[in-house]
């Protein structure tokens, strides 16, 4: 009961940041998500990431085996045109690749990186 009472926070906390923006927020399975943005840059991809994390970190979801007491967000960014079925599915390898790059990194990270 907690893990989806933690899960529709999370996702109230996307769907928050995504106000500004073209975009669509799918739970694609357990805690995944998908964020796809249309016509955006890397650049906006990173900005939108950094208000998801700040809309999660203004949630204080409780969470007892992190540092910080609260749940927290790796996230994988990829951009590509995408002008056919194949760049779709290329551009989703792309993302889930670079979420598994963060996740071996550790919390709170995007692409690898952490205190971003």
């Amino acid at each position: 009961m907690q893990g989806d009472l933690c899960l529709q926070q999370v996702a109230l906390a996307i769907q928050n940041s995504l106000s500004e923006c073209e975009a669509y927020a799918i739970r694609l399975g357990g805690d995944e998500f998908l964020v796809l943005l249309l016509d955006a840059p890397l650049s906006k991809a990173q900005q939108v990431a950094h208000r998801i994390r700040n809309s999660l970190l203004k949630s204080a979801i409780p969470h007892p085996t992190t540092d910080s007491g609260l749940v927290t967000l790796s996230m994988g960014l990829a951009s590509r045109d995408i002008i056919d079925p194949e760049g779709f599915s290329t551009l989703l390898k792309d993302a889930d690749d670079a979420l598994y790059d963060a996740k071996r990194s550790g919390r709170d990270c995007i692409n690898g990186l952490r205190n971003w």
